[in-house]
């Protein structure tokens, strides 16, 4: 619950930072930490579909088909369903452009927060949580977790590095992917006692 409260009131923190304009300074100077060069972009912008919204819909439908009698399936498909919605309520409250480069994938709609990075550990995260309680052996559980936990920074870093988000919009994100994840977790395990 801790966890839940902190990283919702950094984020309408945040939110209203963003708002009033007031991380303009601070985004330029991370963006510009970024040096664009090959083979960077090319690996970059493959590890970004891994958490555009085609891509989250057939891992999604793929696991329902897959594993049609198990839970985890259509609780991820809830999960990502809430994810999505929330995605679109935020940016619609919000309204910011998108960054005013030469962005190097093509992107539409708003800019905060970035929708990749909160699918990326809604998404992802809740893979890691499936390990966590897995009866998997130890070592192969821990690299399965940090796996994903390097794979969901990547995914917001490259959100930056493609010119298509600011780094509020990333961190943003990782706030509310954090709070909407453990919050649907905490729901899950009193519901299902896991």
């Amino acid at each position: 619950m801790i966890i839940i409260f902190i990283a919702f009131i950094f984020f309408l923190i945040l939110s209203i930072l963003v708002v009033n304009s007031q991380t303009t300074k601070i985004d330029e100077k991370i963006y510009n930490y970024f040096t664009i060069k090959e083979p960077f972009t090319t690996i970059l912008k493959l590890i970004t579909t891994l958490a555009n919204s085609k891509f989250i819909i057939l891992m999604c439908l793929f696991f329902l088909l897959l594993f049609p009698n198990k839970l985890f399936p259509k609780l991820l498909t809830i999960l990502m369903l809430l994810t999505s919605i929330l995605i679109s309520l935020f940016k619609h409250l919000v309204k910011r452009e998108r960054p005013n480069i030469l962005p190097l994938v093509k992107e539409k709609g708003y800019s905060y927060p970035s929708g990749h990075t909160f699918c990326a550990l809604t998404f992802y995260g809740f893979f890691a949580y499936l390990f966590f309680l897995s009866n998997i052996i130890l070592p192969l559980k821990i690299i399965l977790i940090v796996f994903l936990f390097l794979l969901i920074i990547l995914i917001g870093l490259s959100r930056i590095y493609l010119g298509v988000h600011y780094f509020s919009d990333v961190l943003a994100s990782y706030l509310i992917g954090l709070t909407t994840l453990t919050t649907y977790i905490l729901i899950l395990a009193n519901v299902l006692g896991k």
